[in-house]
């Protein structure tokens, strides 16, 4: 992506999903100042979908506005107080969950 960083690329495709203007051309228009490697028509694809279903955040954060539904506290003290458990049964505690303040061992 040469010198420009991944929320620079963002800020960049928020501006032309913001003008309007259509994936295919927006892929054309950065190649043609960054590289063409910059940027693939799948991934402007993806953040212009983003962007319509309100996303605004640029960092790269892999949730940036979403809390964790796990608690990794809770997860690494059940973990030491049940070293034997094996990986496979931790599952549960590694998924979205819905009441993420307790886990239930049986």
């Amino acid at each position: 992506m040469n010198d420009l960083s991944r929320p620079q690329l963002r800020l960049i495709l928020f501006y032309e999903w913001s003008c309007g203007t259509p994936a295919a051309e927006t892929v054309t228009k950065i190649g043609k100042v960054f590289g063409e490697t910059t940027v693939t028509d799948r991934t402007v694809r993806n953040w212009f979908a983003r962007f319509q279903s309100g996303e605004k955040c640029f960092e790269d954060d892999d949730r940036c506005d979403r809390p964790t539904a796990l608690n990794n506290d809770l997860l690494r003290d059940a973990v030491k107080e049940r070293p034997d458990v094996i990986t496979r049964c931790w599952r549960p505690c590694l998924t979205a969950v819905t009441k993420p303040s307790a886990i239930i061992f049986t």
